[in-house]
């Protein structure tokens, strides 16, 4: 006798199947095993490979696919049946936490993409299935495993599963968790991740080094990995190159799209600063309470209050991440108690620009495509006030440490190197160089062998502290610009960024488009998609033209004369088709199209998470909606100072800077207004749009070389 559920029909028993999958939220979708080992016809009819619509629509119900979306395609329901069943291993491995079984390096590296991708669905799942004890478990028996170590002098090593362990820290950590920590725990935390924070010459601080403001550099002769601008040091060669060798081909939506792993310095530095910013500093009783009663007592010089150290422990230097929680019940995205539970849609935007400098900044030698799809830096970004933490080691027991390659017995801590923390203001302006209009040139290096661009100076031309600026208003438009003067005669007028109203987003200039160089290039690249896939359509248009021919010559019906082989079929002189991402890249630009494709391109309609049918879009239009619009912007400074009420608390400053554009490197010139006190270089990168993590450098000292150098962090106030 037939079962009464095999005559359901399918529309309605692929519907009562993903019911039965999103049963439970969030959770793996074990719940179908039971139906589908019914019978041999349910367990065909509803395996991932026969029923790609039913897994697609659950993967959209259980995870988020907004940032996929955004930033380059709108998968099918191939590719997210495929990503599905990608998340639900590694969840799986997680649960699981069996390190020797289940390879930590692959669940790490997903769940760093997921967490990059989240709207929170994806936080959802990965604290369902313990991401937390997940990696407090690795960071605490594998990041110094002993295997690795004493192949490292007894150092931690930095590859792709610690950085992302370090990241996957920072990204979960909440003011819960932290009060939670007790001080024993909080303090292995920050002594396991000092290492990565605090030694500049044996761990990167960047995805290319500071010194290099022209990137791609030249390509390597005969493909010689080992042609950097280095010098050999007990530590490693410094400056440190990362080595493109490293990038990780990480299954993403059907594709294997080149991703370089994070910097570990960079989570480290917060990690380690949000365990720091839990100690407040004390509040010396001798000081003056405010800055009118020490006005009053005739201390009119530099001096910090009791007040002005109340508002260094007020504020974080690590800016913790808003925990995103996902409403399963209204399908929506909350933080609770911020704003009375405020709907956040696409919070993963915060992480677009992270997304891009991984994707485009794996190789210092690779050609770029001419037009990025994406930014790896927001205009605006850094115009604000910024309050943070330095950590300042002794610089003779920094030198000292250089020459001992070995991790220093029993423990290295903060004594080590006899690290202070110093509170560090500075309130920032971005200033904007607009196409068609001349710019002030980067230093180009004369000498071949280090190819440095001025980072002494933050890339400018001139000994470190000597740019001069002055602010102007144009009174008939009211647009603020900034003129700026080099030490050796160079001058040039910037626009100053005007941050939009509260509720719009910042879209660029007006400009002429067809005398923009980025115009034309994204023309150029919009038409080779749009080109593509108009060929591709073709191709399968004849290869249905040809399977209908011989359908009816089969039975005799053909035509008298046969469809030749190359039918409707344009040669354009390249017979490479549609190749897969080149790791090697060959000479000229890099391929534009390899940056947005993901996968191959779908012929499926694209169903919803409540089973709506969304029409297949083709790739050409998702490059249309996809690839950014051009700002106009082709360079960017920045100037500040301190606050005047921060200066005579912990000294005046002026500040100046630059925007490194192949990977956002911010690189700032801090100078006193004491000249005694010398001039440091500041250079690091913004993560989720808040925090700054990156190292402050005595600038005087030759950027080929170790220097008196450590951790910075800052993230930007809301005032």
């Amino acid at each position: 006798m037939i079962s009464p559920l095999l005559t359901v029909p399918s529309e309605i028993l692929t519907h009562i199947a993903f019911h039965l999958a999103v049963l439970s939220l969030p959770a793996l979708p074990d719940a179908l095993l039971p139906l589908r080992y019914t019978s041999k016809y349910l367990c065909s009819f509803l395996s991932p490979s026969q029923n790609s619509v039913l897994y697609a629509r659950i993967y959209r119900h259980k995870f988020d696919d907004s940032a996929v979306r955004r930033r380059i395609f709108s998968p099918d329901s191939k590719q997210c049946t495929e990503q599905l069943i990608y998340c639900c291993k590694t969840l799986s491995a997680i649960q699981h936490c069996n390190f020797d079984q289940d390879d930590p390096s692959s669940a790490l590296f997903a769940a760093y993409i997921m967490m990059l991708d989240n709207d929170g669905k994806n936080r959802a799942q990965l604290e369902w299935a313990g991401i937390d004890a997940y990696v407090d478990t690795f960071l605490r028996t594998r990041m110094y495993d002993p295997g690795e170590r004493m192949a490292n002098n007894g150092w931690p090593v930095d590859h792709a599963a610690n950085a992302c362990a370090l990241w996957l820290m920072w990204m979960l950590t909440t003011p819960e968790k932290l009060e939670a920590e007790t001080l024993q725990e909080r303090e292995q935390i920050a002594l396991c991740v000092l290492p990565y924070a605090s030694i500049s010459f044996r761990y990167a601080s960047a995805h290319a080094p500071s010194i290099h403001y022209y990137l791609p550099l030249p390509n390597p002769t005969n493909n010689d990995e080992n042609n950097t601008f280095s010098i050999q040091t007990a530590h490693g060669p410094y400056p440190i190159y990362r080595s493109p060798r490293r990038v990780w081909s990480q299954i993403y939506y059907s594709s294997r799209p080149a991703i370089m792993p994070p910097l570990a310095t960079e989570a480290a530095k917060l990690v380690y600063q949000s365990r720091r910013d839990m100690a407040l500093f004390p509040i010396p009783q001798h000081l003056p309470p405010t800055r009118g009663d020490a006005i009053a007592a005739g201390l009119t010089g530099v001096i910090p209050t009791q007040e002005d150290v109340f508002e260094v422990n007020a504020h974080k230097a690590a800016r913790l991440i808003k925990r995103i929680v996902w409403d399963w019940t209204r399908g929506v995205a909350t933080v609770p108690g911020d704003n009375d539970g405020v709907e956040y849609v696409e919070a993963s935007r915060m992480w677009d620009c992270d997304w891009w400098r991984l994707r485009f900044c794996w190789n210092a030698w690779r050609k770029q495509p001419r037009w990025r799809p994406g930014k790896v830096y927001l205009p605006g970004t850094l115009s604000g006030l910024w309050q943070g933490k330095m950590m300042i080691p002794s610089e003779i027991h920094l030198m000292e440490f250089l020459d001992d390659v070995h991790y220093p017995e029993p423990l290295f801590t903060e004594t080590t190197l006899a690290i202070t923390t110093r509170p560090i203001y500075m309130r920032l302006v971005e200033h904007h160089c607009m196409t068609g209009r001349p710019w002030l040139p980067v230093p180009h290096s004369t000498n071949l062998e280090s190819q440095e661009n001025g980072a002494q100076n933050a890339w400018f031309e001139g000994p470190p502290g000597s740019l001069r600026w002055q602010t102007t208003v144009d009174h008939l438009t009211g647009e603020r610009n900034i003129r700026i003067y080099t030490n050796g005669g160079q001058t040039a007028e910037y626009r100053t960024y005007e941050p939009p109203h509260r509720d719009a987003a910042w879209t660029g200039y007006d400009h002429d488009s067809n005398r923009c160089p980025g115009c034309n290039a994204r023309a150029e690249c919009i038409s080779t998609a749009e080109n593509d896939d108009r060929w591709k359509m073709e191709e399968e248009d004849d290869e249905r033209r040809r399977e209908i021919e011989r359908t009816f010559a089969s039975v005799g019906l053909g035509q008298e004369t046969t469809l030749p082989a190359d039918f409707g079929y344009q040669d354009n002189g390249d017979d490479d088709g549609e190749e897969d991402e080149d790791l090697d890249d060959s000479d000229g630009d890099a391929n534009d199209l390899d940056i947005m494709e993901v996968g191959e391109d779908g012929t499926e309609d694209i169903i919803s998470s409540d089973g709506v049918v969304l029409p297949r879009i083709p790739k050409s239009h998702d490059w249309v909606r996809n690839v950014i619009q051009c700002d106009g912007v082709k360079d960017i400074i920045v100037t500040g100072t301190t606050d005047y009420s921060h200066g005579q608390a912990w000294h005046h400053y002026s500040y100046y800077g630059r925007v490194r554009p192949w990977d956002g490197l911010i690189g700032i010139l801090r100078a006193p207004r004491n000249a005694l006190q010398g001039t440091n270089i500041l250079y690091g990168y913004v993560s989720g749009g808040k925090n700054f993590s990156g190292n402050w450098r005595w600038s005087p000292m030759d950027p080929l070389t170790p220097a008196w150098e450590c951790a910075v962090v800052m993230s930007k106030r809301d005032d």
